[in-house]
């Protein structure tokens, strides 16, 4: 707010000058006056600056996604190697009581591709999903398979 009498420029709820000590209560209650007789002018640049910030808020939301999927893109590789990993170890537990030799197949894939994510990324959540699944279901399979082996053999 501009002092009437000096013309320096003070914040706008100051109540007197900061530079010649003028009182401005007056001034600011006219001031709050005109803004009471104008509602519609008050309306519009609430609507204006709301308007404003939602923009603001959007846009900064696409540039979070947008650094969200470059960086996703740069670590694209060794999340393919985690993912592929936790696919087979799930595979290799789902199918352990049905077909053993499809499990030890899937199961040692998924170890392999487990190991490797892990290297490249240590502390990979689906990495070590995918090991620990392999690890769980290779187990049951080579123990089904040599139960198998051992009944054949007794017969």
């Amino acid at each position: 707010m501009k002092c009437r009498r000096c013309g320096f420029e003070n914040v706008d709820n100051a109540d007197f000058c900061c530079h010649c000590g003028e009182d401005l209560r007056q001034m600011n209650r006219l001031e709050y006056q005109n803004n009471l007789r104008d509602p519609n002018e008050q309306m519009n640049q609430n609507y204006q600056q709301n308007f404003n910030y939602q923009q603001n808020q959007s846009f900064r939301q696409e540039q979070n996604f947008r650094q969200g999927m470059n960086y996703n893109a740069k670590d694209g590789g060794e999340d393919g190697m985690a993912v592929a990993s936790m696919v087979c170890g799930i595979c290799a537990l789902l199918m352990m009581c049905c077909v053993p030799y499809f499990t030890l197949v899937m199961a040692i894939l998924g170890l392999v591709f487990g190991i490797l994510s892990l290297k490249k990324k240590p502390g990979n959540g689906m990495a070590l999903t995918g090991v620990i699944t392999s690890c769980i279901s290779l187990a049951f399979s080579v123990i089904g398979i040599l139960m198998g082996l051992s009944l054949l053999l007794n017969v």
